[in-house]
């Protein structure tokens, strides 16, 4: 299991959780298509709301076939 980001980001660097943390990802149908074409099967791809914010995750559940 894994989250992602749901939006193209190129690079955001900040303060979160009270450390500096970098943060880049794919939209969310390319991480799906890279997780398929990375040989995993996906058992279930969601997208979710952050409890406290208004940001979305995309959560995939995926394995080895």
């Amino acid at each position: 299991m894994a989250s992602f980001g749901t939006t193209v980001l190129d690079d955001w660097v900040g303060n979160w959780l009270g450390t500096t943390m970098f943060f880049s990802h794919y939209d969310g149908a390319s991480t799906q298509e890279l997780t398929s074409g990375a040989g995993l099967l996906m058992e279930r791809a969601e997208v979710l709301q952050q409890d406290n914010e208004e940001t979305e995750f995309l959560w995939i559940t995926a394995r080895n076939p």
